[in-house]
C-alpha cells in the first residue's frame, strides 16, 4: 500500500480571483515599473488604446507582427523599453485572471507533497502491466533524488491518483489548499518572497545546483507552505487538475488545467507571473498529487485502477 500524508481541508468558503481594487493595484505597479508613466499623455492614450484592444486574446508567438501596427504604434513599439509586448502579455494575463468572487467548497483531503519518484516507482512496479509499460514515457527520474516530483502526462496521473484512491484535485480544490481562504495572492501570504519556493537557480539546493536541474526535491520549501501545510504548491512543477479548458484562441481541443505555473521562463516580473498560481494547459512535464473526497477518505483502500485513454 503507498503511504501518503492527506491533510484534511475543511469544508467552507474559498475566495477566488481579484477584487477591482486589487486589480487596479496591480495594474498601477505594473505600469510604473514599466515606466509608462513617463510617456507623453498623445503616447499613454495610444498605449492605452492598445490595451483595450489586445487585452482579451491570447498571447502568442506573433502577437505584435510589424504588419498588424500602424505607423503610430510602430514608432511607440520602437521607444518602449522593456519591449512592449511584455507588458501586453501581462495585461492579457491579469485580464484572465477572473473576478473576485466567493465558492463553498467541501472537506476534501489532498497529499501534503505532489507525488515523488518514490512513490510513483510503485506505481509503475505494480502487477498491472499496462503500467510497467508505459514507464518508458516517464522523465527525469532515472537518476534523480527519489523525493523529486514526478513529471508525468495527464492519463497516468488520473489513473495513478485512482490507483490511490482518490482522484486528481479541481481548479477551486486546488486554489483553496495552496491559498487557504482568505483570498491571498500566494501560499504564504500577499508579499513576493522570492526564497519561499523553486523560483530560480539562485535559491535552490546544492544538489540541484550542482547537477544544473530546473527541479527541487518537495520538501525544500518550508517556509513557501500553504495556510494548511502543503508543500511546493507553487514554484517547481505545475500540477495536474481534473478540470478542462480549451487551449487558447487557436485551440478547439479540450485540455486538461495545470496549476502552479510560475514566472520560470516567462521573465520578470516574477511576482506578478506567480498570483494565484497561473493556469494554463497542462504538458507532460507537469506534477500532480492526488484528493479525496470525504466519503473517499472512510473507505479509501487504494490499488484501484481505472481505464483511461492513452491519447488524452
Amino acid at each position: 500500500m503507498l503511504s501518503l500524508d492527506w491533510v484534511e481541508i475543511p469544508e467552507g468558503t474559498c475566495i477566488v480571483g481579484l477584487s477591482d481594487t486589487e486589480r487596479a493595484a496591480i495594474r498601477a505597479r505594473l505600469q510604473a515599473e514599466a515606466g509608462l508613466n513617463q510617456l507623453a499623455p498623445a503616447d499613454r492614450r495610444l498605449l492605452d488604446g492598445l490595451v483595450e484592444k489586445y487585452r482579451r486574446t491570447v498571447w502568442e508567438a506573433d502577437y505584435f507582427a510589424s504588419q498588424q501596427l500602424t505607423r503610430a504604434e510602430q514608432r511607440l513599439k520602437a521607444a518602449l523599453t522593456p519591449p512592449w509586448d511584455m507588458y501586453f502579455a501581462m495585461e492579457t494575463e491579469l485580464e484572465r485572471i477572473p473576478a473576485q468572487h466567493v465558492r463553498w467548497v467541501p472537506t476534501f483531503y489532498i497529499t501534503r507533497f505532489p507525488i515523488t519518484h518514490a512513490q510513483a516507482d510503485q506505481f509503475f512496479a505494480s502487477e498491472h502491466a499496462r503500467w510497467r509499460e508505459l514507464s518508458r514515457f516517464r522523465i527525469g527520474h532515472r537518476d534523480d533524488l527519489p523525493e523529486m516530483p514526478e513529471q508525468i502526462y495527464w492519463p497516468l496521473a488520473d489513473a495513478m491518483a485512482h490507483w490511490c484512491g482518490g482522484r486528481l484535485p479541481t481548479v477551486v480544490e486546488w486554489e483553496k489548499a495552496a491559498r487557504g481562504s482568505d483570498g491571498r495572492w500566494y501560499p504564504w501570504g500577499n508579499t513576493w518572497d522570492a526564497t519561499r519556493g523553486n523560483f530560480g537557480p539562485e535559491h535552490r539546493p546544492a544538489y540541484s545546483r550542482q547537477h544544473a536541474l530546473g527541479r527541487t526535491v518537495v520538501d525544500a520549501y518550508p517556509t513557501g507552505s500553504s495556510p494548511y501545510g502543503l508543500m511546493d504548491m507553487l514554484g517547481n512543477l505545475s500540477e495536474w487538475t481534473m478540470t478542462r479548458s480549451y487551449g487558447g484562441a487557436k485551440s478547439t481541443r479540450e485540455t486538461a488545467c495545470a496549476k502552479g505555473v510560475t514566472a520560470k521562463g516567462l521573465g520578470q516580473p516574477e511576482w506578478f507571473w506567480s498570483i494565484v498560481a497561473r493556469q494554463k494547459p497542462g504538458t507532460r512535464y507537469s506534477g500532480f498529487r492526488p484528493v479525496l473526497s470525504r466519503w473517499q477518505r472512510q473507505i479509501w483502500l487504494g490499488g484501484e485502477i481505472p481505464d483511461i485513454e492513452e491519447d488524452q
